[in-house]
């Protein structure tokens, strides 16, 4: 039974690769999405890093607590930590005495946040990855075939050769759950205007990373794989996607877009983005809660 869940899953997978990676669409509406069989709902990011109380809907991935991210502050007596945070001040003042922006800035602050910048606590002194015990992955080492990294229109997901990224687009970096859980988390940058609606590459990544996790062996006991995707654009701004498919549709659970372009406005949503990037995986990703559709 497992195993035709499994198999079931990933021909439903491939059937909606293969009508997103054919639309010309850039961004998907309401309409679009839901007749692709994909259910868009809210992602509500709450400061606290609390979950609802209630919720209808599955859940993969519970954030950091604010309060213990409160209580392990950046320690700034590592020269390391203190060099790169420099650095990345000096050019946040030119982005905001120039009004400009770079691609790729944004997702590398908030990666070496998170990876690179030590904290200390009563967990101890490292960074905020190890404590949260996530793993460093690659793209093409398990996260993704490089099949799939080709998003054009003209591109076939199940017999090209692979390619270079997308103009647009360029996967960043890549987190695998630790003790056999099948839960990747990514930071994408587009480089594409702020777009409130899914995007096109939103989706090819998303369904191209699930597929890519149900082809391996060592997570076969596993039909679910939950991803947590914090995906930049252009003017600073970003947003949090959580998906995973239910046995009947994808499910993208989609925060609204966030601003990273004042001072202000990073001393608030940086620390808000930390508490889900250090998200601990939860949840049954062996089974379906609800009977699974047949292709």
């Amino acid at each position: 039974m497992h195993h035709k869940a499994r198999n079931t899953t990933r021909a439903h997978l491939r059937e909606l690769h293969r009508r997103v990676q054919a639309s010309q669409l850039q961004s998907l509406s309401e309409s679009e999405t839901r007749d692709l069989g994909i259910d868009c709902v809210e992602l509500p990011l709450r400061p606290d890093g609390l979950l609802p109380e209630e919720t209808d809907e599955a859940v993969y991935f519970h954030p950091w607590p604010l309060r213990r991210l409160e209580a392990h502050p950046v320690d700034m007596t590592d020269p390391t930590t203190r060099e790169s945070a420099r650095i990345k001040e000096k050019l946040w003042t030119r982005f905001d005495r120039k009004g400009t922006d770079q691609d790729g800035f944004l997702s590398a602050v908030l990666a070496d946040e998170f990876l690179e910048y030590l904290r200390e606590g009563p967990l101890g002194r490292d960074t905020l990855e190890q404590f949260s015990l996530w793993t460093e992955g690659t793209f093409e080492g398990g996260i993704i075939r490089s099949r799939y990294m080709d998003f054009s229109a003209s591109a076939d997901p199940d017999t090209g050769r692979g390619a270079a990224h997308a103009a647009d687009f360029k996967f960043e970096e890549a987190w695998c759950a630790r003790k056999g859980n099948p839960h990747v988390s990514l930071i994408v940058t587009h480089k594409v205007a702020p777009e409130e609606r899914l995007l096109r590459t939103e989706v090819l990544a998303l369904v191209g990373i699930m597929r890519t996790r149900l082809s391996r062996a060592a997570l076969k006991e596993h039909t679910i794989i939950p991803i947590n995707m914090i995906s930049c654009m252009r003017q600073r701004q970003a947003r949090i996607l959580q998906a995973h498919f239910d046995g009947e549709d994808l499910v993208i659970r989609k925060s609204h877009l966030y601003d990273f372009s004042t001072r202000e406005l990073r001393e608030k949503n940086i620390p808000l983005f930390l508490l889900y990037m250090a998200s601990r995986p939860i949840g049954d990703t062996r089974a379906y809660k609800k009977r699974i559709r047949e292709v």
